[in-house]
């Protein structure tokens, strides 16, 4: 399998004097999930945001390396060209939109994405993947459960179309049982849509 994501001796630095990450190479194939593991404060998150061009954020910026996606060099793109080129990052802590309801959600990860009848098919396919939204779709999100805004984070992540789908601790405090239903929802859309994922656990 071709690479779609390939990172090439990436080096990170916190407000121009913290090195956090140096020599972070790795690959995500087309249509696989690829699981990023180490201890707590190894950089992981920081390998995630830096693909997805958030940590300009937090004040960090890639110093030396490359990142390609489908073959472009994207490390000096904003975070809103690299969501245009296909990549979309679920960050941890399930940040929903509190005060709107779990439909108003989802419909805001595809906005600029699409519009009118395509809006209405990825919300569809989001309901599909993810029942339980949409028996929740007019629900406030804030008060949804932490499984369900889990569910929620990913369908609106999804609501763009990624190729690439970054996942930052996905199952962090579920229940093994839930956290085992997310993976096995995440597994079937990658399948399904030949969707990359790139997971942190």
């Amino acid at each position: 399998m071709s690479a779609l994501l390939e990172v090439r001796n990436m080096e990170v630095v916190y407000q121009d004097v913290i090195l956090v990450l140096r020599g972070v190479s790795l690959d995500v194939p087309e249509g696989a999930i690829v699981s990023l593991l180490g201890a707590n404060g190894a950089g992981k998150s920081t390998t995630m945001k830096a693909i997805s061009g958030l940590l300009a954020s937090e004040l960090g910026r890639v110093t030396h390396g490359e990142i390609r996606f489908a073959g472009h060099r994207i490390d000096q793109l904003k975070p809103q060209e690299r969501v245009r080129l296909g990549i979309a990052h679920v960050i941890e802590g399930r940040r929903v939109l509190e005060q709107l309801t779990v439909e108003e959600n989802l419909r805001a990860g595809g906005l600029g994405a699409a519009r009118g009848p395509e809006a209405r098919r990825r919300l569809d396919r989001v309901y599909a993947y993810f029942p339980l939204l949409k028996a929740l779709r007019r629900a406030v999100s804030g008060y949804c459960s932490g499984g369900e805004q889990q569910m929620l984070v990913i369908g609106r992540a999804l609501m763009s179309a990624p190729r690439l789908l970054l996942l930052d601790e996905p199952s962090l405090g579920l229940s093994p049982l839930l956290a085992g239903e997310v993976f096995r929802t995440v597994q079937g859309v990658s399948r399904a849509e030949k969707l990359s994922v790139l997971l942190v656990e």
